[in-house]
């Protein structure tokens, strides 16, 4: 206050000197109940008086502080972010921030960015989708996250997703955008896609290679208590795939009455008994037709406790070369 006080009694003393008036000198004067506000005060020096003029400007600073303060609070909490953040001025396109995050992401520095539009972060097919997303901002409409191709400054291109909102900064409404980097994620997700994709060929290619050698393969689930049949072992057993539900009694109804009994001590006797599982025996079908069969599997056990965990086999249709034998 006394450092003020000089002041104000130095600007006098020039203004009374030189004749020219005070028009904005800015205090904290403390009022008669005790509250200190804020005043411009202004001096016009004259030959019988003086006169000083009192302006309450003091609601006006307090909201100049809060917004500084919120603006510096902004920026705090934006520096600290993984993600890349920009504060764009909305009448130059400018950026006015940039936070470290962004600078990593994209390689060029915080004063090189404020030479920077966002249309300088796109290649040129993205240019459209950006100026329509800027204007559809500037009318006041919100946007969800968009993805766009973004070049950085050594020429790479990101995947990066963008959130952009508006922001009070420095007192001016903004536009503040978040950059996800999600580069490697789509990556990840395309080549997922493609390895499943060449999956599902392969699997094609399996059925029909086992439609052709006659040949299907079966999977015993001894957690799930759930038995999985190949496309083929249903065309073998002269049924439409996926029309019943496969269970190991199911299969043994479809055993010759013959073999029924010595196939199914065999297989007991590899699941339980770890002896090979290789055996030929007959099938017949819904119409009378019989079928030879080779049958083999191995089984994989919990090497704790020894339990059976699932069981592969395959059966092949061997019935031509039995005849012709």
């Amino acid at each position: 206050r006394s450092v003020i006080s000089k002041e104000w009694q130095k600007s006098i003393e020039i203004a009374n000197t030189t004749n020219c008036p005070i028009t904005a000198f800015e205090a904290l004067i403390t009022c008669k109940d005790g509250k200190a506000r804020y005043f411009q005060l202004g001096y016009m020096p004259g030959d019988d008086f003086n006169i000083i003029t009192f302006t309450d400007v003091h609601d006006l600073r307090v909201a100049q502080q809060a917004v500084a303060s919120a603006s510096e609070n902004l920026q705090n909490l934006m520096s600290s972010m993984p993600q890349g953040v920009g504060i764009l001025d909305m009448h130059s396109q400018k950026y006015l921030y940039v936070n470290a995050s962004l600078c990593n992401m994209l390689g060029y520095t915080a004063t090189e960015f404020t030479q920077l539009t966002p249309l300088n972060l796109h290649p040129d097919y993205e240019h459209d989708r950006v100026v329509e997303v800027i204007e559809r901002l500037e009318d006041g409409r919100e946007e969800a996250p968009l993805l766009f191709d973004t070049i950085t400054k050594a020429g790479n291109m990101l995947q990066v997703e963008i959130s952009p909102l508006f922001v009070e900064y420095n007192g001016e409404k903004a536009i503040a955008a978040v950059f996800t980097d999600v580069t490697e994620k789509i990556q990840a997700s395309r080549a997922l896609q493609l390895a499943k994709d060449k999956a599902e060929e392969n699997e094609l290619l399996l059925k029909q290679a086992q439609h052709i050698a006659l040949m299907g393969s079966w999977t015993l689930d001894y957690v799930q208590d759930q038995l999985q049949w190949s496309d083929s072992i249903f065309e073998i057993l002269g049924l439409i795939p996926d029309s019943v539900t496969p269970t190991y009694k199911l299969y043994l109804t479809f055993v010759h009455p013959d073999d029924r009994q010595k196939l199914d001590d065999a297989f007991q006797n590899h699941v339980h008994n770890h002896q090979p599982y290789e055996i030929r025996h007959r099938i017949v079908l819904h119409n009378g037709t019989v079928k030879h069969i080779n049958a083999s599997a191995i089984t994989n056990y919990d090497l704790e406790t020894g339990k059976p965990l699932y069981t592969i086999g395959v059966m092949t249709d061997v019935t031509k070369r039995v005849l012709t034998e």
